[in-house]
């Protein structure tokens, strides 16, 4: 009888606390439930009593409370959402446009030749990226920070309602009707070829994509023809990859290279690769040396984490491959690191095709509306500048037989901020102030 008795008692204290825990979590769910439809409500338009419930029971869901009246005259609008409120960047990118000057004006096959690395946020999985390189393109989704009226700016960080186009030689246009950096929220939109992908480091390396050097990463999203392609859309004549209504007013009818100009640029490009990757061991020591308290270790970076996916990728690279391939790719790649122009610190494997990069920027005219529509002796300058991988190359056009003339190329010191010059942090900044963390790390977990 004893034994039946615990044997009840003990059956009795588990149905018991049975059902506390399934009264716990009914109370739970109702209360997720109300929480969540007060902040359904809150999107309810005309309904501010709703925006007010929902502040009061998920205050973490509810969107902002609308102003309470229309601004007063003479009350520049401004950008009601932050770009920090997006949450962090995914990645970072390590562009060969160095600075918003001479980036192209899209993605796509604009500059062809254009080569950018996305490397992954340090603690994300390197796994996410499996299964891109089953795409050939992939949207990237990002942040203008290099922008020059964000923040304390000649027009006060003002919302911009229309913008100068330079392919209408500066006629102003809505800004939402073009694809300009100067947005009330500054998020681009790139399409880039997507050339190969180390799931091991976390890296994805595009061509073509439109991206400043250091730029934020919000999210990666391949591009799909049957529904990203539409058979039918239109655009105003001025968007095309050449002007159909008119002379194109960006054309460049040559490019030429001036005695001994590209081999000075190739060379340029060797020598910043070269400091490129001085800086980065350095700041690998120091890092090191930090890390295990100053007792010398030897630098090796940080090792990345893999995953069983990532492991995968390793073994497969060279997959459906012949000997004499995989033999061909191993010297390319042994060559690249004799050179000193392997990854990550370069881009292109060889001087000769940054300069064929170079060539393909100068195709498009990157002047001022002002500088090429200004009779030559009011002009600023007689010949121009553009940084690409941290090579500063010096052109002139001649706007009569629009041939563009390369004249030569020095390797330049990378900027503390990738992509900003100090005119840029001065002018504006408070975008990559959000994002300086992921910007400046160089290193992956």
């Amino acid at each position: 009888m004893t034994s039946d008795g615990s044997t009840g008692r003990v059956a009795s204290t588990t149905v018991a606390a049975v059902a506390v825990g399934v009264g716990v979590g009914i109370c739970l769910y109702v209360s997720r439930s109300l929480r969540v439809s007060e902040s359904y409500r809150a999107r309810v338009p005309g309904d501010p009593a709703s925006t007010i419930g929902a502040a009061a029971v998920a205050p973490e869901l509810a969107r902002p409370k609308p102003p309470s009246s229309a601004p007063c005259a003479g009350v520049k609008p401004r950008a009601i959402v932050a770009v920090e409120q997006l949450g962090p960047p995914i990645a970072k990118v390590h562009s060969c446009f160095s600075r918003r000057n001479g980036t192209p004006r899209q993605g796509g096959d604009l500059v062809p030749s254009a080569r950018c690395v996305l490397t992954l946020a340090p603690g994300l999985p390197r796994d996410l990226l499996t299964g891109v390189d089953e795409y050939t393109h992939v949207w990237i989704i990002y942040v203008f920070h290099a922008n020059t009226n964000d923040g304390d700016t000649r027009n006060g960080g003002a919302v911009k309602a229309k913008v100068r186009v330079p392919r209408l030689d500066g006629k102003t246009v809505g800004a939402l009707a073009t694809r300009t950096p100067h947005r009330p929220l500054p998020i681009g939109l790139s399409l880039g070829r997507v050339v190969s992908v180390d799931a091991r480091a976390g890296t994805l390396t595009l061509a073509g994509a439109d991206l400043v050097d250091g730029t934020p990463v919000l999210d990666i999203k391949p591009y799909v023809p049957f529904c990203d392609r539409v058979e039918d859309a239109t655009a105003p004549a001025w968007v095309g990859k050449e002007a159909s209504d008119r002379d194109e007013p960006l054309k460049i009818s040559r490019v030429n290279a001036a005695d001994g100009a590209a081999d000075a640029v190739a060379a340029a490009y060797v020598r910043s690769v070269a400091d490129r990757r001085r800086a980065r061991l350095a700041r690998e020591a120091d890092d090191a040396s930090a890390s295990s308290g100053g007792k010398g270790h030897k630098a090796g970076g940080t090792r990345t984490h893999r995953g069983k996916d990532g492991e995968d990728a390793a073994k497969s690279r060279f997959l459906g491959l012949s000997e004499e391939e995989k033999k061909a790719i191993r010297k390319e790649e042994k060559d690249r690191r004799r050179a000193g122009l392997a990854p990550p610190d370069a881009l292109y494997p060889s001087g000769e095709a940054f300069v064929e990069m170079v060539r393909e920027v100068l195709a498009l005219d990157m002047r001022t509306v002002r500088e090429r529509r200004a009779p030559p002796e009011r002009r600023k300058f007689q010949t121009y500048r553009v940084t690409l991988c941290d090579v500063e190359v010096e052109y002139s056009v001649d706007d009569e037989t629009k041939v563009c003339t390369m004249l030569g190329g020095a390797a330049v010191k990378p900027l503390d901020r990738p992509g900003e010059t100090k005119r840029d942090a001065s002018r504006g900044g408070a975008v990559a102030d959000a994002f300086r963390d992921i910007v400046a790390a160089d290193t992956v977990d």
